[in-house]
């Protein structure tokens, strides 16, 4: 009984603490706590029994248990900033994962409102807003950066192209910032290989084929969930932008409560795709389908090419243009659609507004019929690119399109028909991006461990 007693005061003075405290991410203004042989900080979580739902969390000078959710729950998951959350939470992520018995499991469906950015194939991008245009330079690039956050500190997506043949690029070389403690590269073997590498703040890891694990930050916390689908890497971060790295296509989608606070070659995510060219200085550019300066505007600071680290120098210009690269006659072009739309109508029969990747596909066909996308010439030189005839890189195009367009339509398939978009702009609590401060350690704004 005596036990019962004392059990029931720590929860309460667990309950009147809380109040005092921010948040539960070391950033507590009371008193450390002893706990074994090292000290922790007011607000700091010591230890954590999941089975259980408990955690021993510092509040001013004292170690107390916090029950999560009711006094008999169970199976209880440790999440982003070593937090407990109670069995049957959702993340509120673009693909949520839900606590079941101690245990993250992906779900299916995908909110309402959700927004996706895809680079895919050889370099066409669509920004969250919907507009599709296509780029061939070859440098690293901004993809997404949280525009209201501490400078080189929030979320950010890096992209580094490669040379495929003389026009054509694609995506080898991906950077996650989730906050400037937490920092994932993955980088594919070599354009046409399915195999990707991926590091963590510098240390190699390996995906395991089945579960969930935690990515952890510099200072420990948990900031990030990866696990393996179908060739693909998942990524879901604390900044709640969520990454599928697949061979030929990387999306990164956005939910809502980050609508205002994203820009890059995705664009400006508002739900309004008129000023999805907006400039790092806030200039908006007119939408083009082939720009020529826009995704110049947004190399990053981290460069791995001399050229690329020379302003005004453009890495994009062949066949005499920045823009459209085809050559190709009308008739050269209506043999590639006709082809394109074989290929993909088992998409677009059903979703109509998955059509622009035939607009894509020709452009990729017109360039291989030109001979100018087949041989990696920059960083990674590729055998197997290097042995591909014309005739057999139509057949590896045709391949990728049913493959990233599949997966666009699985997309599509799992998120609920939205019918008002207004839904989707009413104003919203913006989250923001959690922010771990550690002067100890040091990265550019690519990403890349200094």
């Amino acid at each position: 009984m005596m036990g019962i007693k004392m059990h029931a005061v720590v929860v309460l003075l667990s309950i009147a603490a809380i109040a005092s405290c921010r948040s539960i991410d070391g950033e507590g203004s009371g008193r450390p706590c002893a706990f074994g042989d090292r000290m922790v900080k007011d607000c700091e979580i010591a230890a954590t029994m999941a089975e259980k739902c408990l955690m021993m969390v510092c509040r001013d000078g004292t170690i107390v248990e916090e029950m999560v959710g009711g006094p008999m729950d169970t199976g209880c998951c440790l999440g982003f900033g070593n937090v407990l959350y109670s069995n049957g939470h959702q993340t509120e992520h673009c693909m949520p994962m839900t606590c079941k018995d101690s245990v993250w499991v992906p779900e299916e469906s995908i909110p309402q409102c959700c927004a996706q950015c895809r680079v895919y194939s050889y370099s066409h991008y669509t920004t969250f807003d919907g507009h599709h245009y296509d780029w061939q330079g070859i440098c690293n690039y901004t993809m997404v950066e949280q525009s209201h956050s501490t400078e080189g500190h929030g979320a950010a997506v890096f992209v580094e192209m490669d040379r495929v043949g003389k026009c054509a690029t694609t995506n080898y070389h991906t950077t996650f910032r989730n906050d400037h403690l937490t920092i994932v590269n993955i980088t594919k073997v070599s354009a046409l290989d399915e195999n990707m590498t991926m590091d963590v703040n510098g240390e190699m890891m390996t995906v395991p084929d089945q579960g969930v694990r935690f990515l952890v930050s510099t200072t420990g916390n948990r900031t990030v969930m990866v696990y393996r689908r179908n060739k693909c890497i998942f990524l879901l971060g604390s900044s709640m932008l969520t990454l599928v790295h697949c061979p030929m296509s990387l999306d990164i989608m956005a939910p809502r409560m980050l609508s205002g606070s994203l820009s890059g070659l995705c664009g400006a995510f508002n739900y309004d795709d008129m000023d999805d060219f907006t400039t790092p200085v806030g200039e908006v550019q007119p939408l083009e389908m082939f720009p020529e300066d826009f995704p110049e505007m947004w190399r990053a600071e981290a460069q791995t090419m001399p050229m690329c680290m020379q302003d005004g120098v453009s890495t994009s210009i062949c066949n005499g243009t920045k823009g459209n690269k085809c050559l190709a006659d009308s008739d050269a072009l209506e043999e590639y659609k006709t082809t394109c739309q074989n290929v993909l109508q088992q998409y677009i029969s059903m979703r109509p507004e998955l059509y622009f990747y035939v607009a894509s596909c020709v452009n990729d066909l017109c360039l291989a019929g030109q001979g100018d996308l087949g041989t990696v010439t920059s960083m990674t030189p590729d055998p197997i690119f290097a042995a591909t005839t014309p005739a057999g890189m139509v057949e590896v195009i045709l391949r990728n399109y049913i493959t990233v367009a599949g997966q666009h339509f699985q997309y599509l398939q799992r998120m609920p028909p939205l019918s008002d978009l207004s839904a989707c702009t009413a104003p919203v609590n913006t989250t923001s991006i959690p922010v771990v401060d550690d002067s100890s350690a040091s990265h550019d704004s690519a990403g890349h461990a200094n």
